[in-house]
């Protein structure tokens, strides 16, 4: 993550004797949501905080004023038993999850995104945009009220940390969004390849019992009920982690 901030040189709402820093921040960072509740599916709120007008902010870039609001909703979320919070914006419409962008599914399969005209366009989000046209998948990108959760059949969030993650329900409405389906479960597949060409970094860090765990998360996700490749149950060596790696990519090209 780069980080830019003025210096101390001196203090007050002026800054324009500051010196600028930069700096770059790399540490492991797990997944984001607990994986037992991505399997589940994430619960979300509704925030009280609403996205700012487009001229009340710099909302197009990733300045952390614009995250003190994500703060104040997620701590709520969370002490409410939720996993995370869905902020409107200040028209009272969908704008996105406190870090995440958000998707809708249809019951024609079609997926309905919010505007990001009060939020930031993420590059998770654009990737799955063009994934989805690549898959002949339907993206409507439009202003989408509260009161259309109900007309929806499925719903995940989408971003650097959080991936491509399932929601489970809003305001324990909606508990039938547990799983998506075949064509939207592939898009994570899809998401998998394209950010992580290279699979063995991407899962160096897991054993290959975790591993196995991952794949079968991934194939369900896609509607399979069984592994396309099937393990012994002999202890797990560094050669059958690669051949995990090659089923991995195998299904993902899939």
């Amino acid at each position: 993550r780069p980080f830019v901030w003025r210096g101390s040189e001196m203090m007050g709402v002026s800054a324009q004797n500051t010196k600028i820093n930069v700096a770059i921040a790399i540490w492991d960072w797990p997944t984001y949501f607990n994986p037992e509740l991505k399997l589940k599916g994430i619960k979300l709120n509704i925030s009280k905080w609403q996205r700012p007008p487009q001229n009340s902010s710099p909302w197009e870039s990733k300045a952390a004023g614009l995250y003190m609001i994500c703060t104040l909703s997620k701590h709520q979320a969370e002490k409410d038993g939720y996993t995370d919070s869905l902020m409107l914006d200040h028209e009272g419409n969908i704008a996105e999850a406190t870090s995440a962008n958000i998707f809708f599914k249809d019951k024609n399969n079609e997926l309905h995104t919010p505007i990001p005209d009060s939020f930031l366009d993420g590059i998770t989000r654009k990737t799955v945009i063009d994934l989805a046209k690549s898959k002949n998948i339907k993206i409507n990108e439009r202003k989408i009220s509260p009161k259309e959760l109900s007309n929806f059949k499925g719903c995940f969030i989408t971003g650097t940390a959080a991936e491509i993650t399932p929601v489970g329900n809003i305001l324990d409405n909606h508990d039938r969004w547990k799983h998506l389906s075949n064509q939207h479960g592939s898009l994570v597949l899809n998401y998998v390849g394209r950010v992580h060409q290279n699979l063995g970094r991407k899962f160096n860090g897991y054993t290959p019992q975790e591993l196995l765990k991952i794949e079968k998360t991934f194939l369900e996700a896609c509607g399979f009920k069984t592994p396309l490749c099937h393990y012994n149950k002999k202890p797990l060596n560094s050669r059958s982690k690669d051949t995990l790696f090659k089923g991995l990519s195998a299904v993902i090209d899939t």
